[in-house]
Order: structure tokens, then sequence, then C-alpha cells
């Protein structure tokens, strides 16, 4: 166990590797509960958050969650998040348990005093579990009724096992999934059933360290690690969420002079030559300059190796360079990868996605 956010939360149950092996090839249940999650609820609620988001929240549908970011004046990233478009009078913000103070002072600056709208701080009030791998579906379906026609990134009410919950097909590891939205006094009951139903496919109960192993084999920042209010989107490799389309968002004149004169550093995936895992902070190297540095780091089965996250300067981003990282004093040879590392099952309903919304 370890201390996370304020939240007592499992590194792991079982071990790193056997839980990240059994969310790629069967199933696996994360506990969510201290994820940030704020109701946006009023006449104003879709004018708030359009405002806030990078990404265009007013086309959204009804049953539609989307992928965004809040971002500063100055184009750094405030947060990533996930909104959950119930109606236009009613939006559900799941963001970093780390980052929720300093999303509700966000949204509290930007607030109009005269817009008819409530913000509600959720964490606490209805918690979150997930259930991840290719395996998801057939597993979470045993216990909420068919869920083969809920697309990416599409929620629906259901219940789980007579608990009513909100169901999305959402999340964060890089295969096919759903994240279970369920009042605090169910969250204990619905962990027990779908435990039990996880365990039944032969998969696991998995911690913070597979998790973490898992979105980084999948390319996916972390607040704090890859992204910062010091990081613009389009060095993220997150430019894809930002729409210049809309007329108004934080931060849209800085963000669209950056895409124009272009980013002066690229974040990568790092492959070590051998078993040495790179830590954050540790530098990369490239003709005896520092070019970079890590920003997470792991050891993944996917190339039996040591990998990470960086930034590197731009000339050194393309995939098959040859680098060097510092790793506890030393030098080690490595390579840029194509990001991502790992593409799992939810690979082909991600890249659709972003396809109809480009």
């Amino acid at each position: 166990m370890t201390d996370f956010a304020g939240w007592e939360m499992p590194v792991y149950f079982r071990g790193i590797l056997v839980e990240r092996n059994s969310v790629r090839s069967r199933v696996g249940l994360f506990d969510l509960c201290h994820m940030g999650q704020i109701e946006v609820e009023g006449a104003g609620a879709e004018a708030l958050v359009d405002l806030l988001a990078c990404g265009d929240v007013c086309s959204l549908e009804p049953g539609r969650a989307r992928y965004s970011l809040f971002c500063t004046e100055r184009g750094g990233i405030v947060d990533d998040l996930v909104v959950f478009k119930r109606s236009a009078e009613k939006m559900r913000l799941v963001v970093n348990a780390s980052r929720l103070g300093a999303d509700l002072a966000w949204i509290e600056r930007w607030r109009p005093s005269d817009m008819e709208v409530n913000v509600a701080d959720m964490t606490g009030k209805e918690g979150l579990l997930a259930i991840q791998g290719p395996l998801g579906e057939e597993v979470l379906s045993g216990l909420a009724g068919d869920l083969s026609s809920l697309e990416y990134f599409h929620f629906l009410e259901g219940e789980l096992g007579g608990r009513r919950c909100l169901i999305s097909r959402t999340g964060y590891t890089g295969e096919d999934g759903f994240e279970i939205f369920l009042k605090w006094d169910d969250v204990r009951e619905g962990w027990a059933d779908l435990r039990e139903a996880v365990a039944a496919a032969g998969g696991h109960a998995c911690g913070l360290g597979a998790r973490d192993l898992l979105r980084l084999e999948a390319g996916y920042p972390l607040w704090g690690n890859e992204i910062s209010e010091e990081t613009d989107p389009f060095s993220a490799g997150l430019g894809w969420c930002v729409d210049f389309h809309k007329e108004k968002f934080i931060g849209k004149n800085t963000l669209m002079q950056i895409r124009e004169r272009g980013p002066e550093r690229a974040l990568v995936v790092i492959v070590v030559d051998g078993p040495r895992v790179p830590r954050r902070g540790e530098g990369i190297f490239g003709k005896k300059e520092r070019v970079g540095w890590i920003t997470s780091g792991s050891f993944s089965p996917v190339t039996d190796s040591g990998v990470g996250l960086g930034y590197v300067k731009g000339e050194w981003s393309a995939g098959g360079t040859q680098v060097e990282v510092e790793i506890d004093g030393r030098r080690h040879p490595a390579r840029v990868h194509p990001r991502p590392l790992y593409r799992g099952s939810v690979g082909g309903q991600a890249t659709r996605v972003i396809q109809k919304e480009k």
C-alpha cells in the first residue's frame, strides 16, 4: 500500500507483472475511487465546460464522453480529464486525484458571476471501478447485461447486480474496457461482485503499479510526469484534442502560436538495450550532449527491457534514433521507439473515434 494524493492505495495485489499480464491477455479490475469527480449542472453547464476545455463539448451528444484538457492562458496544461455529457445542463468531469483542488479553483476562476451553474465535488460521494482487458465486455456483461452495442467513449445508465450505476466504455490501459460509476455505499459490494467475476475469468485485481506500466506502454501521459502547467499539448503529442474550430476557449491564442511555430521538444518512447530501468529526471543523451530527460520509466514485457517516456529536442524524436540514457550515473544505449510502445484491444476503436472527430 502507498499514499497517493491523500488516498491509501494498493501498489499491487499479486505482483505488478502478474496484474499487467492479466489485463493484456484476459481481464483486470481496478479501484479508481481516488479519481476526482466534479459535477457541473445548470443552464450554463455546457457553456462553462466548453470555455475551459480545449475540445468541443457542445457538439457532444448526451451519452458521449471526450478526453480533453484544461489549459492556461500560456498554453500549459492545468489537467487532463474526461468529460461525460449526460445533457447540456449536466456534465461529469473525471480529473486527476492530485489536481482536484486546482481544477475546482480553475473552474471558479473562470465561471461568470451571472452564470446559472452549480459546481459540486462528487469525490467520495460516488465511487469509480474499472474493468479492463480483452475479456472485459464478456465479464461485465455477465453482471450488467449485454454491452456489445456500447461504443468507445460512450456511456449509459445501467445496473450492476441490481445497483444503479453509470457504465462507460473508457479506460487508461490501452485495452478495451469499462469504467463503472456507483453510489459510494454500493462500491464495496460492487467491487466484491466484480472481483469474483474477474477471478472466474482468470483475471486479477490490479494496483497502481500495473496501471502505471499499462498506461506507459500505451503512451498515455500522467499529470506531474509527462504533462504540467509548463507543458503544452503539442509537445506532449496531445495536439489532436485541441479544437481550433471553437470560437473561444482558455489558452486558444497561445496554442495557435505554438502550433504555427512547432514545439521545440517532443514526448517519445525510449527503449533501453537491456533490463535497466530509466527513472524520472534522468538524462537522455545524443552525440555527448544532453538532448532530453526521462519522465516515467519501468520494465516492460513488450520489449523485455527497460522502457520510458521522455522529452527530447525535436531533431532527436524520430523513431529508430539512437541515444543514451543515464541510469544511476552510467549511460546505457537506447533508442527512440515510435509511440505508442503497445497498441492493444482498444487501438482500433480509439483510432475510429479520433478519425470521426477530425
